[in-house]
């Protein structure tokens, strides 16, 4: 299942419309408890994310789930990458590593340029 996309705005606008994704997405698959709230959290999150480091930038939302019941919820934002913003996405990793699965795969092509000019 794929949810609605949800055009998001980095000012805060239309995140009113992610969170009522992410609610309809828990009412049509029956979710309840700790699992509702857990993709609440996640969904709050990733877009205070998207504020913090992308700025006012526009991205799409979406929440898909697979057969066995895991959720993939996708931020997709193009912004300027930098040293700066790409540390602060790769600090939100456990492991600190840009490796897959990670909560953003972190491009590195830009940075690896700017660096070495």
């Amino acid at each position: 299942m794929r949810s609605d996309i949800i055009k998001v705005l980095g000012t805060g606008s239309r995140m009113d419309s992610v969170l009522q994704e992410a609610e309809k997405v828990t009412a049509y698959k029956g979710l309840t408890g700790k699992n509702a709230l857990h993709l609440r959290l996640l969904t709050e999150e990733m877009t205070a994310l998207m504020r913090s480091i992308t700025g006012e930038r526009e991205g799409r939302f979406w929440i898909e789930d697979d057969q066995e019941g895991l959720y993939s919820l996708h931020l997709d934002v193009v912004t300027r990458m930098n040293s700066v913003k790409r540390e602060q996405l790769l600090s939100t990793a456990t492991s600190g590593r840009n490796v897959v699965p990670t909560l953003v795969k972190v491009p590195c092509q830009m940075e690896r340029s700017s660096v070495s000019e």
